[in-house]
């Protein structure tokens, strides 16, 4: 047809996010679009989080809510069947097989549309507004791509050294843990885990099924360590909550005070805690954005770890595992601040203040960082992020946790403007919903991006 012009969307990353924007883009629009996915490096479809291969790394959701799309939640269970995988809806999956679901949904999305998805491996170092409408992506290699939507869907960035200096210690320190390195744990060496959390979990469960023998110390500022999912025979229950009360709190000491009668109401009525917390999640964005900046501070500072540890829960094995551990001795738990870390003939002594006891040092072999992802955007970790926020072309939050967004998840320039063309899904949402690393969060994102993409171009 005379006229007729292919649109192009570029989507940077390939992990869950940018691999369901992709299969739902593709499922939506018309003949009308290319799609090209961008991976800097690594497998596609795969990101951090189901690039493992321990069949001990657990989803931390039941596998019959994990569909990518939001439209066929039970799509990861359909796909388990089809592959042979006899799981129940309410089974706790293995992560390494959602990247095979992810892996295979995007081929058959692909299949599906030929021609019309481009997957390649490159670096996508800057991007430019053009003065014609769209962008201009320079990647490595000093090649040059022309796009007329951008979809930004990279994922955690890498942690951030609890301490200056750290990588001073060599291999003895590792600073992420999905590098690879924590495989070259010798059997008998004495480890220190920085952080209690989940990371923790996935590391302490992957040394014991590799027969590491050595003590194992996990140290956080609070020792909180992770909860379990209650077995998942039952759907869980919806708990009425007063919605205006909580809105109306404005206080991170309002809001958990709520929380906090509410659980104890729920118990009383022989409820579940976990059924408050899960019903509280779709509120949790406006909760969120009820809190001005400072309530939002004293909310990260003072309560983030509780909530973390509530919200955010293990499936069970893992954590019978983890605890069957510090019943015997091999791992134990410590709630203290970090001091310092210097490398010497007993190989690592760390020095910390422990929260009961005082001053602490202890020699170790190995130091693994297990704070988490970070969130700060500098120039080493995330580059383009980093020169976008430069150009003003995207804007990040007071509290640096994540980039802002409008309703839609397109950016927001520096003068608070929505960037049309340009959108973020991924973690860094945290910003601005809160709720913004599990995949039912991540996927309706991603519906709503690419929603607001084919209401404006058609």
């Amino acid at each position: 047809m005379k006229g007729f012009r292919v649109r192009t969307l570029v989507i940077i990353g390939a992990g869950f996010s940018g691999t369901a924007c992709a299969c739902q883009f593709l499922a939506r629009c018309g003949d009308g679009w290319q799609v090209s996915l961008i991976n800097a490096s690594g497998p596609v479809a795969r990101g951090l989080a189901y690039g493992t291969r321990s069949p001990l790394h657990l989803l931390n959701v039941p596998a019959g809510r994990l569909g990518m799309d939001p439209a066929q939640e039970g799509d990861f269970v359909r796909y388990l069947d089809e592959t042979g995988h006899r799981y129940r809806a309410s089974a706790f999956v293995p992560r390494m097989l959602y990247g095979e679901y992810l892996e295979q949904r995007l081929r058959q999305a692909a299949d599906a549309h030929p021609g019309r998805l481009d997957i390649r491996t490159a670096r996508v170092d800057a991007i430019e507004r053009r003065l014609a409408g769209g962008f201009r992506l320079h990647l490595s290699g000093d090649a040059t791509l022309d796009a007329d939507a951008v979809i930004l869907a990279m994922g955690h960035l890498s942690p951030v050294a609890p301490l200056p200096g750290v990588d001073a210690l060599g291999a003895a320190y590792i600073n992420d843990p999905w590098s690879g390195a924590v495989e070259h744990i010798g059997t008998d060496e004495r480890v220190l885990i920085l952080g209690s959390g989940l990371t923790m979990l996935d590391v302490v469960v992957d040394l014991a099924r590799r027969g590491h023998r050595g003590p194992i110390t996990a140290l956080s500022r609070r020792g909180l360590l992770p909860r379990s999912h209650r077995a998942q025979d039952a759907p869980p229950a919806t708990i009425p909550l007063d919605r205006e009360a909580l809105l109306q709190a404005r206080s991170a000491r309002a809001l958990t005070r709520l929380v906090r009668a509410a659980v104890a109401q729920a118990e009383r009525a022989c409820v579940d805690w976990r059924d408050v917390i899960g019903s509280l999640r779709a509120l949790t964005p406006a909760l969120w954005q009820s809190l001005d900046e400072r309530e939002k501070r004293r909310f990260v500072r003072h309560v983030r770890p509780h909530w973390e540890v509530l919200r955010h829960r293990t499936a069970p094995e893992p954590f019978n595992a983890m605890n069957a551990l510090l019943q015997d001795g091999r791992l134990t738990v410590g709630a203290g601040r970090l001091r310092a870390a210097a490398a010497d003939e007993g190989g690592v002594t760390v020095r910390w203040d422990d929260a009961r006891r005082g001053p602490q040092a202890q020699q170790f072999d190995r130091v693994v960082n297990c704070t988490g992802p970070g969130h700060r955007i500098d120039a080493q970790r995330a580059p383009l992020l980093h020169r976008l926020l430069e150009s003003g072309l995207m804007t990040q939050d007071p509290l640096k946790l994540g980039l802002m967004v409008d309703a839609s998840c397109r950016a927001t320039d520096a003068r608070g403007r929505s960037v049309d063309g340009l959108y973020y899904v991924g973690p860094l949402l945290r910003a601005q919903f809160w709720e913004a690393t599990a995949i039912p969060e991540l996927r309706k994102h991603a519906a709503v991006a690419v929603d607001s993409l084919l209401a404006a171009g058609g």
